[in-house]
Parts: structure tokens; C-alpha cells; sequence
């Protein structure tokens, strides 16, 4: 092996575990530990579906139509005007394509790996069930459909069904 690739081997495992450090923070990983979790890292979607402020973040909040009660916030949500393209964040299928109670208007598309993404709120949807997407194609147009109060994204990264804090990926995009 040659000293240049070597340096570049240390380099691209010295990245991985900085992400992953971020993914599962004050975890060590075995051999095959860091060759799963890498696995599992790539296949993440890790895209921002739109360009905007987070106006709320994953976990619990102040209930918005309750002042005195809290609920717990499965996604993010992403502050960005009316008709606003919305961007698939990783290559997949189309779950579901619709009316959602609470969401309106929303998108679920399956990725590899068990993680699945939602996209909320939107004024218009542009894929249909069972469609393939790549990532970066329109999905939707953003809204302010189902539980809102203003115009926004909702937007989640669920695995194997369980909704995980988007910002654990989103950073992690090149």
C-alpha cells in the first residue's frame, strides 16, 4: 500500500468517526460496529428539503394552540413562504401521497435502511403513491395545510418507524 493512500484511509475513517460522533455521541464502535453504523450513516437522508430558518425544533415544545399544555414535536419545521419547491432528501419510493390529520397536505417517501421521510403542511403535492424520487426532485410545495399557524415545511426522518431528530443527518450533508 502506498504512505498516500494510507494517509487518505486515516483521513476518510477519521471523518467517519467524527460524524458518527455526532450521530451517537461518546459511543465507541468495534470493527464491525463502525462498518454497520457506517451503513447505516450513508443511507441516511441527510438533505435539507428546503433553504430557511428552523422555527421549531425536534422534542418537546409549548403546545401551539394551548398555552398552558407542551406536546412533543417529531420533526422540524422549516420557516419558508407559500409555493416554496420542496426537496426529496434522499433517493426512494413514495409511501403515501395526501391528506394526513394533522400534517395536511404531506408526502412520506421509503429510503433504504428502515428510514422514512415526511414532508408536511404543503400547499400542493407533486408525486403520487409508489412513484420513484431521486434525491433533490419536487415533491410538494410548502403551505400552511392541517395543524399550522403559518407557512412552513414539517419535516421528519423516522427509522424503522420512530421519529429521530433530522439534525443528527441534515449536518451531516457534504
Amino acid at each position: 500500500q502506498m504512505p498516500w493512500m494510507e494517509k487518505e484511509l486515516q483521513y476518510l475513517a477519521y471523518q467517519a468517526l467524527k460524524r458518527l460522533a455526532r450521530v451517537d455521541p461518546g459511543k465507541e464502535y468495534t470493527l464491525e460496529e463502525l462498518r454497520a453504523q457506517l451503513k447505516l450513516l450513508a443511507a441516511a437522508p441527510s438533505l435539507w428539503p428546503v433553504k430557511g430558518p428552523i422555527t421549531s425544533d425536534f422534542g418537546w415544545r409549548r403546545a401551539l394552540f394551548d398555552s398552558n399544555g407542551r406536546e412533543f414535536h417529531t420533526g422540524l419545521d422549516i420557516g419558508v413562504w407559500y409555493y416554496t419547491p420542496v426537496h426529496a432528501t434522499k433517493d426512494g419510493t413514495v409511501l403515501y401521497a395526501g391528506w394526513m390529520q394533522g400534517y395536511g397536505n404531506a408526502v412520506e417517501i421509503e429510503h433504504e435502511m428502515g428510514y422514512t421521510t415526511l414532508y408536511g403542511h404543503n400547499s400542493s403535492l407533486k408525486v403520487k403513491a409508489g412513484q420513484q424520487v431521486k434525491a433533490g426532485d419536487v415533491v410538494a410545495l410548502s403551505g400552511q395545510t392541517g395543524y399550522a399557524n403559518g407557512p412552513h415545511v414539517h419535516y421528519e426522518i423516522r427509522m424503522n418507524g420512530k421519529p429521530v431528530d433530522p439534525m443528527r443527518f441534515l449536518d451531516l450533508a457534504p
